[in-house]
């Protein structure tokens, strides 16, 4: 997959190159080349993947085999292998007239298998290696091939090859047929693959592997093999991803991240500008992979360094401080004014999505959601980016304020809203609430320049709920009590009915009143 994209990226990287002042990559010298240095080369190459739940993958990078391969090389193993008026129908068909290649891939692939001599029937067949990754059937003792697209190799039946050979070729073809990856940070639609289940991944591990658990997913540190990925943007290029694998068919899946995987996007540049950016996505087998940025930790990570870094009392350290917050604010409310963008593929379902007008909501705003770059795009110091849109939900503009509590899922005990008690009804006002009480604690931590102040008003709310509810067996540090009050019955009202109420704790109150030293 991305096998197109990546022949625009050589194109677009040949005129760039050809332009005045700009070199091209020399080719490698050429030592001994022949069928035996070059299978060497071609194994030694391969890479494991940093995601392979069977343990016996492998990728060779583009841009290695661009090396191996190059277009001298090609010659000199075309002329050592073919003669005559086979070598003269193989002119310009490994790499075309202009460079482009078009049948690399399938060449080394062949060598790989000891078949170099297979490559002119696939030649003859028109067989390219935009058409992998080719399927096999057998029919007797005969093998029959079929491209990408499933349709069949007519030519394929009258090939000498057994079947062993092109099952084997099947196998071995992966390794060269791995992902090719853009992201294009103009474009507002992302790409968004679904594999095989057999495709490999050019991702690499962290040295150490580094694993994260968040909301519905496992999210692990990878680097992207450069040479499969073009990366189009005014900002530097990432140096490594977060990789968020959800299974698809688990019961605590989130009803909209194959939404959030076919594109949740959001137009001006201003109002995503603190929402952690999908780059792309794909899916393989019954996993959804969201791949993201690489963060330096979160907001509580950022509160171990503010009071060191920052302080109320300088003009630049609290003019960053709020545009952060508003930042944070305009980037919640873009979400929450964002319809789900579920791609339909049928009239029906047209037809469903245009009706249900679906919003979205976060419903798990803490502090661990708010990822932390220390240096952002090259030019943000120290930004926060709402993260783990994977658990947002949408709602119809009809229930856009009165969703069922019993629905929501992944919410955080300490910052849930009092009405998800006091009537059982959500909305985007939940997420606000959510939002207000991480905001009171980063602003303790940058007026007070001590971290250890979000451990203590924490434990002075779950006090608070211990003196109120003495005969409780849990108790908890929400930024608000439950109170429940009799009024009196009407002809309409059982008699001994009750109502409740929110009300924000005392230890809330407390803080707001809190006095801050100057330091000058």
């Amino acid at each position: 997959m991305g096998h197109r994209k990546w022949l625009e990226s050589l194109a677009a990287y040949r005129i760039s190159a050809s332009r005045p002042g700009d070199v091209l990559d020399s080719e490698p010298p050429i030592v001994d080349v022949d069928m035996s240095s070059v299978w060497e080369a071609l194994m030694n190459a391969c890479r494991k993947p940093a995601i392979d739940h069977t343990g016996k993958q492998a990728f060779i990078p583009l841009g290695q085999l661009l090396q191996i391969l190059s277009p001298r090389n090609v010659e000199r193993i075309l002329n050592q292998k073919f003669t005559g008026e086979d070598l003269i129908s193989l002119v310009n068909e490994v790499y075309g007239a202009d460079g482009e290649p078009r049948r690399l891939k399938i060449m080394a692939t062949l060598i790989l298998l000891n078949g170099l001599s297979f490559l002119l029937d696939f030649v003859k067949a028109k067989v390219e290696d935009s058409q992998l990754p080719l399927t096999v059937q057998r029919q007797g003792q005969q093998p029959i091939l079929y491209d990408r697209e499933k349709n069949e190799i007519e030519s394929s039946r009258n090939w000498a090859w057994s079947y062993p050979d092109a099952e084997y070729f099947t196998m071995k073809q992966m390794q060269l047929c791995s992902l090719f990856c853009t992201i294009d940070e103009e474009e507002q639609f992302m790409d968004h693959f679904r594999l095989p289940a057999d495709f490999v991944i050019p991702f690499v591990d962290s040295d150490p592997p580094v694993i994260r658990t968040g909301g519905y997913g496992k999210v692990t540190k990878v680097f992207i093999e450069p040479s499969h990925l073009w990366y189009r943007g005014r900002y530097p290029k990432p140096e490594c991803f977060a990789i968020k694998a959800v299974q698809h068919s688990s019961i605590d899946h989130p009803s909209e991240a194959d939404s959030l995987a076919r594109r949740l996007v959001i137009k001006k540049l201003a109002d995503r500008e603190h929402l952690h950016q999908l780059l792309f996505s794909f899916r393989r087998a019954d996993y959804y992979y969201l791949v993201f940025e690489w963060a330096d930790g979160d907001l509580t990570d950022l509160w171990q360094t503010m009071p060191t870094l920052y302080s109320p009392d300088v003009y630049e350290d609290a003019l960053w401080f709020f545009r952060q917050c508003v930042g944070i604010v305009r980037s919640l409310g873009s979400l929450h004014k964002q319809r789900s963008s579920y791609t339909a593929s049928t009239l029906e379902e047209v037809v469903h999505v245009a009706l249900a007008g679906k919003y979205g909501r976060h419903s798990d705003i803490k502090p661990q959601n708010l990822l932390w770059f220390s240096d952002y795009q090259g030019d943000k110091k120290d930004h926060l980016v709402i993260a783990d849109l994977g658990l947002t939900q949408f709602n119809t503009s009809q229930s856009k304020s009165h969703a069922s509590w019993a629905g929501i899922k992944g919410y955080t005990q300490t910052y849930k809203a009092p009405e998800s008690e006091v009537n059982g009804q959500v909305g985007t006002r939940y997420d606000i609430w959510s939002l207000g009480c991480v905001f009171l604690q980063h602003a303790s931590v940058f007026l007070m320049r001590d971290s250890n102040c979000v451990d203590a008003f924490s434990n002075s709310r779950l006090e608070e709920d211990h003196r109120r509810n003495r005969n409780g067996n849990y108790h908890s540090d929400t930024f608000y009590n439950v109170i429940t009050e009799g009024y009196s019955p009407d002809a309409y009202t059982p008699v001994g009915s009750s109502v409740k109420r929110g009300e924000v704790k005392e230890a809330v109150l407390k803080v707001r009143g809190t006095s801050v030293n100057s330091t000058t």
